[in-house]
This record gives C-alpha cells, structure tokens and sequence, in this order.
C-alpha cells in the first residue's frame, strides 16, 4: 500500500491543506505545534474512522480533541492510495450530523463498502491495534501494548496450522472457558433441582408420617372401645336371669347410657315424664284422704258415713288409675331396653368397620411413605443429567488445557522467530555482533555484550530500538501486504550513528515512510548518506 494524496478539509488545527507524497522516505518538517501529530492523526482517522467516546472519556478522546470549532459539518478530508496496483479514492466525514464515507478504486469506478471491512482487506487485513503497534509509531510511543503480544499469538496458530488465518487464540479460550462454565452452571442448577426434590419429598414424608401416627393413635382408642364393649357384653350375658332376660340388669349397667349421651337422653326424658305423670296421682289420693279425715271429724251421722265411703271410692278409683297408668309406661320401657340391646351388635359392628378403615388408610399412607423414601434414595445417587454435564464439562477443560499448551509450544516457537527477526533488524541499527532477543512471561531480555540484560536497564535510546525492531518485525510476521510507516519524531534518543543506521534500514526495506520531525538532523543525514527523500514543510 501507498499513500498518494493527503487533503485535509478542516480536522483540528489544520484547514484547506493538501500534501502529495512519495515512494520511499518522505519529510515531513514542522516546527513544533505546526500539526505534525494532528496529520498524522488525521491519516490513522482516514484509515480507521473515528468515533467519539461516551460520557468523560469524550472529553479526552481524539474525536473531540481535533475537532473544529468552526465549520465543523467539514469535519474531515480526502486520502487517496495504492493497493494492489490500484488506485483508490477515499472521503470521510467525521461531523455528527454529515457523517459518512465512501471508499471508491477509480481505476474502475466500483464502490467498495467501509462497513463490510473491505478497506481492512485492502490494508492486509491490518486493524486499528495492528497499526498502532507496528508501522504507526506515535511521539513517545515506541512501545507496543499488550494486543501486539495476543496479535503474535494469534499468529503462531495461524501459522502452524496452515495459515487459515481464522485462528485466534484468545477467542478460542474464551469460547471454551464460557461453554465450561455453561457446564458448571447447568449442574448447580441439576444439584438444586435435586435439593429441592429431596426437600420436597421429606416434607410429604413428614405429612405422611403425622398422619400415621394420627391413625395409629384412632385405631387404639377404637380397639380399646370394642375390647371394652365385648368385655361388658360377655358380663351381661353371664348375668342374665328371670327378671325379663337380665333387663333389669342391663338398664343398670347399659353400656349405651354409660358412653353415649345421645342413647342416655331418651332414657332420662322418659324418667322425667313418668316422674311428672305419677306426681298428680299422688297428690289426687291425699286431697281425698284428708277429706275423709275431715268428714270423720266434723260431720256426724250418715252425712259423716256416706262423705268416708265416697272419699275411700274416690282413693281406690285413683289408686286403679295410677296403676293402670303405670303398666303402660312400663311396657314402652321393656321394649326400649329390648331395641339397646338389639342394636348392642351394630355398635360393636360400627366399631370393627371404623377401625378396619382407619388401618386401610393407615397401610395407604405407609406404601406411601416407602415410595418416597425409594424416590429419596434415588435421589441421593448422581443423577444422569449430571453425570452428562460432567463428562461434557471434563472434555471441556481438558480441550482448553490441551489449546493453552499447544499454544504455548506455539508462542515459544513464534517467538524464537520473532526474537530472531528482532535481533537481525537490531543488530543492523546496532552494529553489534551476536544481539539474541527472548520473549517470554518475564518480558523482554537482551544479550548483548555477553551478558543477558532485562529492556528495564538499557538506555532509553536502545529500548527505543528493541520496540522499532520489534515492530518492524511483528509487521513482517503479521501482515502481508506493505503498509506505509509513520514515525512521529520517533528518533529524539537516537544519537547519530545509530539514527543513520536506522535511516540505511529504512532505504533497504523499500517501504513508504513518512518521517514527521521538528529538527533539521534527519534531512542532513540523508543528504550525506545519499539516500532519496521527498521533503515537504506545514
């Protein structure tokens, strides 16, 4: 890829601007605070877009910080390039209300969409986080971040496995990772379904258990009412005699007058009436009586004689009356006793019926309750359910151990690869013999000068170095196509000797690079060094 035309619109300080550029190297002067990092900001925009950050974040993100203010509906510009050996036209707008792209190859007019990725294709397949830390190298920033690492990685399955370029590792855990815990999490949920199944059980099992007890309790005072009435049974039929079949007996000791006061009231009502209808009789026979004494004493002669003889027939028709009267309450009495003791054989009967089915309905309850404790005990076993999100989740981890290690074999190897591109570039910008590069979980480490060294303890200038050299190879590794390089005052460590050398590298490597500096040493190197250069100022 090479960049042919930059024109700015408007985007921050810059207005109305247009730069042409070059193969090969491409000075770019500016004094400071003339807008080299605002156009070279500007190019990353082209390329990626730019969106403005939420809530405090757009406070400080690039969006708002180039953002005109005035006409900014212009917010933005034009870039056009070469990919593939062919042209194509690029326009942005940044602005809120007008924002849009085209991406357009003028060679035949097609229109290529920005959302579909087709311009990342056209860079190689190179994203935002690929250029920043590889061919963009901003003021101060010559360290990559941490997505250079995951970007090598990413790399190193890609490449061992044929370069499908489909592999990414980090994904590919997490992925893995998530359907593990998916896993895990459907088992706590089978083992609290499970808890509360028991749970449930135990309760119908207690339920059960009352109700059993309740029965059994029924069934003894059932048993001992039936055991107490064939006991009083037995005894009445050894007391029977003479006296009207032990009748008289029985309406002593009637077992119906003792336990039910149901069968004890008709007994005391017909008491009551026959103690009411006895009581006017009674006083009948006395009035006469005493009218029979008192004619006796008062009256004289045959008056005295026929008042004793009426009073004594007056007492013998009541004394007939009454006793009439008495051998008719009597004779509904007998038949009263005979139906108590006819329906003694119901009772008992009634008794057996109710503590037959209160022991069905308790022999109900226990099946029941073994049932349950069977349902118990097979829940206490591991369920098959759970059993298939172990196995799936035993696979799982064993896939993802199995990915983490093959990808660490993988990264070692890459990065044996890269350490060896890394100490070849450095070696060149060093003029050095034998500089060897690790890259590992402890960082960084050199050897040079026959000693291995930690990047913490070089000088700036050569840490500086390691990361150009890092990045350029990353760049190499990583990404197809040539993209250019944009180095933003990126040599202010670098003293001369080494800066030549890395100007002599940039030369070899055929690359377009646009070289933003506010110095004058790196125009006078390439004109002693001999080296082409376009030179343009802001």
């Amino acid at each position: 890829m090479r960049l042919r035309e930059l024109r700015i619109t408007n985007f921050g300080k810059l207005e109305g601007k247009r730069w042409l550029l070059q193969d090969g190297i491409n000075l770019i002067y500016g004094k400071n605070e003339s807008g080299k990092s605002t156009l070279h900001s500007f190019i990353k925009g082209m390329l990626y877009g730019m969106e403005r950050g939420r809530g405090r974040a757009a406070c400080r993100d690039d969006y708002t910080r180039y953002e005109p203010w005035e006409h900014s509906f212009s917010y933005g510009g034009i870039l056009r390039f070469e990919s593939g050996g062919k042209p194509f036209f690029l326009e942005r707008s940044f602005g809120k209300e007008r924002k849009r792209g085209r991406l357009i190859c003028e060679e035949d007019g097609e229109e290529l969409s920005l959302e579909a990725g087709d311009l990342e294709m056209l860079l190689g397949g190179m994203d935002r986080a690929g250029f920043e830390n590889t061919v963009s190298i901003g003021q101060l920033k010559a360290e990559p971040d941490q997505s250079l690492g995951e970007a090598l990685r990413d790399y190193a399955a890609n490449y061992f496995s044929g370069g499908t370029q489909e592999i990414q590792l980090k994904k590919a855990l997490s992925y893995l990772q998530e359907q593990r815990k998916q896993a895990e999490r459907r088992q706590r949920r089978c083992e609290e379904e499970r808890r509360q199944e028991r749970e449930r059980i135990r309760q119908e099992e207690r339920y059960f258990q009352r109700d059993i007890e309740r029965l059994k309790a029924e069934e003894e005072i059932l048993a001992a009412q039936e055991a107490d009435r064939k006991t009083e049974e037995d005894f009445w039929t050894s007391q029977k005699g003479p006296d009207e079949d032990g009748a008289g007996f029985r309406r002593l000791f009637s077992a119906e007058n003792r336990r039910a006061g149901r069968e004890e009231a008709p007994a005391a009502e017909a008491g009551r009436r026959e103690k009411r209808g006895s009581l006017p009789g009674i006083i009948g026979i006395l009035l006469l009586l005493g009218s029979c004494l008192l004619a006796h004493l008062f009256l004289k002669g045959a008056v005295r004689a026929v008042a004793e003889v009426m009073s004594l027939m007056g007492v013998g028709a009541l004394l007939w009356t009454e006793t009439r009267n008495l051998r008719r309450r009597e004779k509904p009495s007998l038949e009263g006793e005979r139906k108590q003791e006819a329906s003694a054989g119901s009772y008992l009967e009634q008794l057996n019926w109710k503590r037959k089915r209160i022991a069905e309905e308790k022999r109900e309850k226990e099946i029941s309750c073994e049932n349950l404790r069977e349902q118990l005990e097979e829940l206490e076993s591991v369920s098959q359910e759970w059993k298939k999100w172990e196995e799936e989740r035993q696979e799982l981890l064993l896939a993802e151990q199995l990915l983490k290690q093959t990808a660490e074999n993988m990264e070692k190897q890459v990065q044996k690869r890269v350490g060896d591109a890394v100490a070849e570039t450095l070696s060149y910008l060093t003029g050095k013999m034998g500089v060897r590069l690790t890259l590992g979980e402890k960082g960084i480490r050199i050897w040079m000068e026959e000693r291995l060294q930690e990047i913490g303890s070089l000088s700036r200038g050569t840490a500086e170095q390691v990361y150009f050299a890092l990045r350029m190879a990353a760049d190499t590794m990583l990404y197809e196509e040539d993209n250019p390089i944009l180095l933003d005052d990126t040599f202010v460590y670098y003293d001369e000797e080494r800066l030549e050398r890395t100007l002599l590298w940039l030369q070899k490597s055929g690359r377009q690079v646009l070289l933003f500096t506010c110095q004058n040493r790196e125009e006078l190197l390439l004109k002693k060094l001999g080296i082409p250069f376009f030179r343009q100022e802001l």
